[in-house]
């Protein structure tokens, strides 16, 4: 199978094992414009991280917002709409109905908070 990102072997993390981790567009340059994070959003966001897992890296939230996926908020309290050209790759895709959302909760507080 082949991956539209990279595979890349990391570092240790902070469980002290090493483990292969799929990061997408990992070296693409940040030219995008930057959303302003105001105080509070920066802290909330900071909570969200803490019980996240992502195979991502938080690239989003550590990019300043520059490097995010293609999204738009629909309504849902948990969910966002996934714009992406391949969707099925995301491990936090979800296809509800024919409509494939984004299920990451760092990406629907960003889509529902920040992007407005």
């Amino acid at each position: 199978m082949v991956l539209p990102w990279p595979v890349v072997k990391l570092p240790a993390q902070r469980s002290g094992l090493a483990e292969n981790r799929l990061v997408k567009n990992r070296h693409r340059e940040f030219n995008g414009p930057r959303l302003h994070i105001k105080e509070e959003h920066r802290k909330e966001l900071q909570k969200i991280i803490r019980d996240v897992y992502c195979p991502k890296l938080l690239q989003c939230y550590h990019s300043r917002l520059q490097i995010l996926c293609k999204a738009r908020e629909i309504g849902l309290q948990s969910l966002v709409e996934c714009l992406e050209e391949y969707p099925d790759k995301c491990p936090f895709s979800l296809s509800l109905s024919g409509l494939v959302c984004c299920k990451c909760p760092v990406r629907v507080y960003i889509a529902k908070n920040i992007e407005k």
